[in-house]
């Protein structure tokens, strides 16, 4: 006798918010609906919940305005929280800047050519149309990128950051041997001659 049995469906296994909570406890269970399925998110014992999906944009990061002031439409811009951590600005100067922000910006026309050592573009040498760009900045410095340039910036962000974290490791396993030296160690470490010579003059003054 032949059996047909079909193939185990994967489960979706997604988890309910708060799952990462300390114990246990009916929060912890997965989805046990099929992966891709529709409508909620269902546990072994029937229980439901939806994963609502975090608003990364506001509208106004979303939505175009136009801006007279420089004669292009643009989006409000997203900003980190963490602000620019440049050593030549005062605590005060960093904090108006953030150390990441982008905006979509479009226009009208687009250079053909870089900017010219004068910092003006070429006569005549421009584009109309349409063209949509994000503009990226990094503390004080700003660039203009597509796209699929933004993609790569964050694609490359991501990979840095994870290497960031280990190297954040690594600096830690060193600090555990920061120290303040007084003076006298300071000579020793770093003036050995002169040391042995404030030593040697020391105990010449204690046998006189």
């Amino acid at each position: 006798m032949q059996h047909n049995v079909q193939p185990a469906m994967p489960l979706c296994g997604a988890r309910r918010p708060g799952w990462e909570r300390p114990g246990p406890g009916r929060h912890r269970l997965p989805c046990v609906v099929s992966t891709g399925h529709a409508g909620a998110h269902r546990d072994a014992f029937g229980k439901t919940w939806q994963n609502e999906q975090p608003v990364l944009l506001t509208e106004a990061q979303a939505t175009l305005a136009y801006d007279n002031t420089v004669g292009v439409h643009r989006t409000a811009p997203i900003e980190s929280a963490m602000r620019d951590i440049d050593d030549c600005h005062t605590t005060a100067e960093n904090a108006a800047v953030p150390l990441f922000q982008a905006e979509i910006v479009v226009t009208d026309w687009k250079p053909q050519a870089p900017v010219q050592v004068d910092g003006r573009f070429q006569s005549g040498g421009t584009v109309d149309g349409q063209f949509t760009q994000l503009w990226f900045s990094y503390g004080a410095t700003i660039g203009t990128v597509t796209p699929g340039k933004a993609r790569e910036i964050a694609t490359e962000m991501r990979a840095f950051a994870a290497r960031l974290e280990a190297l954040c490791d690594r600096a830690d396993e060193i600090a555990a041997e920061d120290h303040e030296d007084d003076a006298g160690r300071f000579f020793a470490r770093h003036f050995p001659k002169v040391a042995a010579f404030l030593a040697n003059e020391r105990a010449r003054g204690e046998q006189q």
